[in-house]
């Protein structure tokens, strides 16, 4: 069977570029899998980022394939800035357009949507866009300027979200939404979770991992777990150390979180790979994440963790969650089995303190943590999926 898997550029490399290379890559194993992008892939870069073997893909850049007025289209569009209006637009225009050459086309969209125009189409949602949210406009000259994408947006997404068979998703949290939104049911594939076995010997070591950037989306909160780690430090009376790992999407954010861990043991491993990343989950004790902290989640629900991809990479390794309560979390993290769910700042330093200070039960919840993990691991995701697949077709 010939398989499109749509991917925009590695720009972010966060867990939604993981997952969908992680469906090419396995899906390559018996068909035979393209990946399109605008843009371009670096295959190795990507290979060693994610720990994924991509060789069996091929990978099309759509600013060099195909007809013409498709190369010029997708060169504009990587040219433009990202989140911009009709970039999203056009994208949707030149990857359906693309769809029909194949006998199935699995989208990753998770703002908006390309037709499917392949014999079979799988939607995996990271997360259903809020529509009123896109409808905003800040000014009359806005509006006009809005005006064509705002009539695409009325008739078109509806009417290609019927053009797939199958809409798949990481969480129940996500999928409640998709409910709610959509009006519409997904199948949980959960995002698959590799790692390397615990150390035997632990570093006094909390760790933290997401991509570095503020503001938007599902924010890390790397300032606030900062700031935390110097009151625990105190606590501790010097008796632990900080690793904060991630890719920068904000320069200027990354410096600032360099110059306010000054005088702390505070390390940061930036752009690193993900055996770098499995080797500190291994290697600390204790898993920290905050997205969604201080976030109004009933209006901005995609502003939580969707799912928790470094949260189970984390439990592989043996390192024990203390994540935030809200989204996907709790469906990964059992409060007092294997990790704690936090609310306060206050709860997430007591938390940390009880495993930093009793080794037996620290000991207990990471042997839980890593048995729980395995419910995430590549190959249960690879099993799942062709069984999706084959049934599909």
């Amino acid at each position: 069977m010939r398989i499109a898997v749509n991917l925009h550029p590695l720009l972010s490399k966060g867990g939604a570029e993981k997952v969908l290379l992680a469906i090419a890559a396995v899906l390559g194993r018996e068909h035979e899998v393209d990946v399109m992008t605008c843009g371009g892939i670096d295959r190795k870069a990507a290979e060693s980022f994610f720990g994924l073997d991509l060789s069996r893909i091929r990978i099309r850049d759509l600013t060099q394939d195909g007809p013409l007025w498709q190369r010029l289209a997708a060169k504009l569009l990587a040219r433009r800035r990202e989140g911009n209006r009709y970039k999203k637009l056009l994208t949707s225009w030149v990857v359906s357009s693309w769809s029909a050459h194949y006998d199935l086309f699995i989208n990753g969209e998770s703002g908006l949507l390309a037709r499917n125009r392949a014999q079979h189409g799988i939607l995996y949602v990271f997360f259903p866009w809020n529509e009123a949210e896109i409808r905003t406009c800040r000014s009359v000259w806005h509006y006009l300027y809005s005006l064509p994408y705002l009539i695409w947006l009325r008739l078109h997404p509806r009417f290609s979200l019927d053009s797939y068979d199958l809409l798949l998703t990481t969480s129940h949290y996500v999928n409640g939404h998709i409910n709610n939104r959509w009006n519409r049911t997904a199948t949980l594939l959960r995002p698959p979770a590799d790692g390397l076995p615990g150390a035997p010997h632990r570093r006094r070591a909390i760790l933290t991992v997401g991509r570095i950037f503020r503001g938007t989306g599902h924010d890390k909160r790397l300032d606030l777990l900062l700031n935390i780690f110097k009151q625990c430090w105190h606590r501790q009376k010097g008796d632990c150390e900080f690793h904060i790992a991630g890719f920068i999407n904000d320069p200027a954010y990354a410096r600032e979180l360099e110059q306010a861990g000054q005088g702390y043991p505070i390390h940061f491993h930036f752009n690193v790979d993900r055996q770098e990343i499995w080797k500190l989950n291994a290697e600390c004790m204790i898993y920290w994440h905050g997205a969604g902290y201080g976030q109004d989640l009933a209006t901005s629900p995609e502003k939580a963790e969707h799912f928790g991809m470094t949260t189970v990479e984390a439990m592989v390794g043996g390192c024990v969650p203390v994540v935030f309560k809200g989204g996907g979390q709790p469906e990964i993290v059992r409060h007092g089995q294997n990790g704690f769910t936090w609310t306060s700042p206050d709860e997430l330093m007591e938390h940390t303190m009880v495993l930093l200070n009793n080794t037996p039960l620290w000991e207990s919840y990471s042997r839980v943590a890593q048995t729980d993990s395995q419910a995430y691991s590549m190959e249960s995701f690879a099993r799942q999926l062709q069984s999706l697949v084959t049934r599909l077709a």
